[in-house]
């Protein structure tokens, strides 16, 4: 479960825009939601490499001691310091926090889900 007491947001993680694009996670359900996912993922057993492009590079749930980066597939967890590589299966964690921003960021999410998760 989320720890009330940790001040959890979101992001998109975006190259091209120099623009914060974070937002704090209000919903406690959907918070609840995003860290269960991310504690139970998997360990990530792909044998590629994912490269950064222009734009578009995932998007990131985080509070002072954990950040949960996901980009098509891999999950990027660091807690306290100690990072490990796990699966976000179906780009769940990217679908939630995209489907979830706030009006200001809703154009861009939606032209994200568009057109990466088609």
């Amino acid at each position: 479960m989320a720890n009330a007491d940790a001040a959890w947001a979101c992001g998109i993680i975006d190259n091209q825009d120099q623009n914060s694009l974070e937002w704090k996670v209000e919903d406690e359900a959907l918070l609840s939601q995003l860290i269960e996912h991310c504690h139970n993922a998997s360990p990530y057993t792909q044998t590629f490499e994912i490269d950064e492009r222009e734009g578009y590079n995932g998007v990131r749930l985080f509070n002072n001691d954990e950040c949960y980066t996901a980009f098509v597939g891999k999950l990027t967890c660091s807690i306290n310091g100690k990072t490990e590589i796990r699966t976000d299966l179906g780009r769940k964690l990217e679908t939630m926090i995209l489907s979830s921003a706030p009006e200001k960021y809703r154009q861009k999410a939606f032209a994200i889900l568009a057109v990466d998760f088609d």
